[in-house]
């Protein structure tokens, strides 16, 4: 692939990205909107199963061709890229409601995972039973949520954050789930678009596949989520941008690194993976930490995240 065809590659991933994050905030919210049930949780489930489907296709097929070097970098990767880089971008661009008490159960997850991940991994292998036990894991994650949200005039957080959606426009069902599976199929398309460009120009350069993962990959596939906290910022969606940032990071953890570890298993025993989960852990639970001691996370906060992201790109790339 030469010069001129991986920068049209990104020109293309970027234009639909740009649509595609746009459609699904406004599919989702029309979807909460329509049911009553609080835009956080549909950022947790809907949009976050969503923005991970390129890390979904990158698992799956590399695992069948059994080069699962850049999937597993790339699925750590992107959670410390969520963590720090998309959320660090939504708090610059509009305080960030950080309420414990309306995601304590969601935190409990997000500060289990990765410590999860972590001790299936210990043995330097994860297998197909290791990636059966993280689906199953985040099966009780959705269960949880199902369970626990609050519908309609039962909960009266929901029209408090319904109030603040007042922009979008009603539409009928079938249009919101157009909305929905456009949006979805746009992120994947200009996802794996702008991944193919960029991982093209830095194996060009000879980067290490671990490394390409880990940065990249990383960076390219954590795109819908970072459209999605641009566009979810504008249209005053905070709950969406916090919803989704968590949810990918357990779906990432759980969904994708388990379906990667089913169907063809990771090799764990090496230093870029040890020090891709460490930092990985590390900002989940200073996610928690945040929604512990702050109502709202602004520009010092974002500001702060970015610096440790960008840290974290420095080290990988002088050191792994």
């Amino acid at each position: 692939m030469d010069l001129t065809l991986s920068v049209l590659l990104l020109t293309v991933g970027a234009v639909a990205l740009y649509f595609g994050s746009d459609w699904l905030v406004d599919g989702a919210t029309g979807l909460a909107l329509r049911y009553g049930v609080r835009p956080l949780v549909i950022g947790l489930t809907v949009i976050a199963v969503g923005t991970s489907s390129p890390e979904t296709v990158l698992a799956i097929v590399s695992s069948l061709e059994g080069d699962n070097a850049v999937s597993l970098g790339n699925a750590i990767g992107a959670n410390i890229s969520n963590a720090a880089l998309v959320l660090g971008v939504a708090c610059l661009l509009g305080p960030i409601a950080m309420k414990l008490r309306n995601m304590k159960r969601e935190s409990v997850f997000l500060l289990l995972s990765g410590p999860l991940l972590a001790a299936l991994a210990w043995d330097g292998r994860l297998d197909a039973v290791d990636g059966a036990v993280l689906i199953l894991v985040l099966l009780g994650f959705f269960y949880t949520l199902y369970r626990t949200a609050c519908r309609g005039e039962t909960c009266g957080v929901v029209a408090e954050e319904l109030e603040r959606v007042g922009e979008v426009k009603p539409r009928s069902f079938p249009m919101t789930i157009v909305l929905i599976l456009a949006g979805l199929a746009l992120l994947t398309i200009g996802a794996e678009a702008v991944v193919e460009g960029a991982a093209t120009l830095a194996l060009e350069v000879g980067v290490s596949e671990e490394v390409v993962g880990l940065t990249i990959v990383g960076i390219g596939t954590t795109i819908p989520e970072l459209t999605i906290a641009v566009t979810g910022s504008r249209k005053g969606q905070s709950d969406v941008v916090l919803g989704n940032v968590v949810g990918t990071i357990i779906v990432n953890t759980l969904l994708i690194l388990g379906i990667g570890a089913v169907v063809g298993g990771y090799d764990t025993a090496n230093l870029e993976t040890a020090v891709g989960m460490g930092v990985m852990i590390a900002l989940s639970t200073t996610i928690v930490v945040l929604l512990a001691v702050q109502d709202w996370a602004g520009k010092r906060t974002g500001a702060a995240l970015l610096a440790v992201f960008g840290a974290y790109l420095a080290g990988v790339v002088l050191f792994l």
